[in-house]
């Protein structure tokens, strides 16, 4: 942030007050000008720092002078992404993902999707000899006015119709497309993350999970005998996620900054619940823009806490997604 003064020196206080909560002044120090001008780089910073758990507050910086003062207030709201546009044109015209364009799911998943404004939302269902339907949902608005709506695939099943190939979401000028795999996806793992605008999102591993886990025993000869008194488990997973659609690649590597992930239990329908909370530490997120060749991610995770992760739901597995089971 720049303001322009023919002062010497100014003083400039920032406070926040969060949607659900009272002010509180985050910043006030006195700033020299350089060129008749202050820049107060720290603000973005601060800001983060401040509406990380709020997702949305009301800001106001005053700034005092010798000659004066002077004050503007402006609302903040959550997100951790760089966006091309206005803040107008990303509320107004796009759900709250860094998702682009057609994602692929498939009929166990549970997807969600979230949005800021008063628009309806509608679902129109394509089946495969063409036939469509329309579903009306209702969303779930929580105290950051932002508004919540499970589009699961399993919502839109009509076996009277047909079968499920695709779904398009639309709130306002807002749209996202999914196609539904026909045969069911094999998900290893589902994890439930906070993405950059503060909502809770879904992804879906489908490659191999490897468990990295290690024991260090503390051995000692007490009373004659040689025993163990002590074992460290240092538990951790790597992960591979599996092809991921190009679209999808933002949405991926928004999980892997999340500061907020928990492995969650898809069950065999929707909803999924939260299984455990888990602590991303290191990932190759890197990919390239060649066709012939789909992203693909790995990274390690521990749980927060001691105790290992005992089911991936991949018992008996012998052959990967590849293999064609019509083979004789």
């Amino acid at each position: 942030m720049e303001i322009s003064t023919d002062q010497t020196s100014v003083e400039i206080i920032v406070s926040v007050t969060p949607i659900s909560g009272t002010a509180s002044v985050i910043y006030d120090e006195t700033l020299y000008a350089v060129g008749g001008r202050v820049f107060l780089s720290a603000l973005p910073n601060l800001l983060r720092a401040s509406i990380d758990q709020s997702l949305l507050a009301s800001v106001t910086i005053s700034v005092t002078a010798d000659n004066g003062s002077d004050s503007v207030t402006f609302n903040v709201r959550h997100c951790n992404a760089h966006l091309l546009g206005s803040a107008a044109n990303v509320i107004d015209g796009h759900f709250l993902t860094l998702a682009q364009g057609r994602r692929v799911t498939s009929l166990h998943r549970t997807e969600a999707l979230h949005y800021i404004g008063n628009d309806d939302v509608t679902v129109q269902a394509v089946y495969d000899d063409l036939s469509t339907k329309t579903f009306n949902l209702s969303p779930v608005a929580d105290d950051t006015l932002i508004k919540h709506v499970d589009v699961s695939p399993s919502l839109f099943v009509d076996d009277s119709i047909g079968i499920l190939v695709s779904y398009t979401v639309n709130a306002g000028s807002r749209t996202q497309q999914f196609d539904v795999e026909s045969e069911t996806l094999h998900d290893v793992i589902c994890v439930n993350f906070r993405n950059a605008f503060g909502c809770m999102e879904y992804v879906y591993c489908t490659g191999n999970i490897e468990d990295n886990t290690e024991f260090s025993h503390e051995t000692s000869m007490i009373n004659g005998k040689f025993i163990c008194y002590n074992v460290d488990e240092r538990i951790e997973y790597t992960a591979d996620s599996g092809v991921i659609p190009f679209g999808s690649v933002n949405l991926w590597k928004d999980m892997l900054r999340s500061k907020e992930t928990f492995l969650a239990d898809n069950k065999e329908n929707p909803p999924v619940e939260q299984v455990t909370r888990v602590v991303i530490i290191e990932a190759k997120p890197s990919y390239t823009n060649d066709d012939a060749e789909m992203p693909r991610f790995t990274f390690k995770f521990k749980p927060s806490g001691t105790l290992s992760i005992c089911d991936f739901r991949s018992h008996g597995r012998i052959f990967d997604n590849s293999f064609d089971s019509t083979f004789n």
